[in-house]
């Protein structure tokens, strides 16, 4: 088979895949392709982080500036001296994190509710 013989088949076959999903009533999308999984940090460090503590804030500190940019670009100055104190105090990341609780539980109503 050639390269161009090699496509139509794949070709065929996705629009066979595409056909039937479609002829259940609805379309199922594949979350690893429709959600990005890495975005680019907005905290890099210069060379490696100080030290683990500083690591774990910096990965929090890039998740929170995707989900919340505007509260994100109010509270930066504050929360980047909070990591920067990090690199030389990392017995500060207990207090920044607040307190844990290990008796949570967490019950999905969705999976208790019959099918209609």
């Amino acid at each position: 088979m050639n390269n161009v013989e090699t496509k139509k088949a794949e070709a065929e076959a996705k629009a066979e895949e595409e056909a039937k999903k479609k002829s259940r009533g609805f379309t199922v999308g594949n979350p690893q392709e429709l959600v990005p999984q890495e975005r680019p940090l907005v905290i890099v460090p210069d060379g490696a982080w100080k030290n683990d503590a500083q690591a774990q804030f910096a990965k929090t500190l890039n998740g929170y500036a995707y989900k919340n940019p505007t509260k994100w670009e109010i509270k930066k100055p504050v929360l980047l001296a909070q990591l920067e104190a990090l690199g030389t105090n990392p017995g500060l990341f207990a207090s920044l994190r607040g307190p844990v609780n290990t008796n949570i539980t967490i019950k999905n109503t969705l999976m208790d509710k019959p099918i209609v």
